[in-house]
């Protein structure tokens, strides 16, 4: 088989290969088993230091949700204070 060929063929094979593997990750594991999806988008609401905060308390301005650590002291307090900006 010239080089050309065998290349092509390797290609090939290695994305057919791939697929499938993608393929057997991707499906469900047991069919029988209904899953339900989740909504995406919508109200919710977060517990915060001064009581409960609900999307729906910022309607109409941009909101920005950022989850930082209690135990971050370099990088959270210095990321919170640029979206302050």
């Amino acid at each position: 088989m010239p080089k050309d060929s065998l290349k092509i063929f390797s290609s090939l094979a290695f994305f057919i290969f791939a697929g499938v593997i993608l393929y057997l990750l991707t499906k469900d594991s047991d069919p029988l088993i209904p899953v339900q999806k989740a909504a995406l988008g919508g109200d919710f609401t977060l517990n915060s230091a001064k009581g409960s905060v609900s999307l729906s308390d910022y309607s109409g301005d941009p909101v920005l949700i950022y989850f930082g650590y209690t135990s971050c002291p370099d990088i959270c307090p210095t990321s919170l204070a640029v979206m302050r900006q």
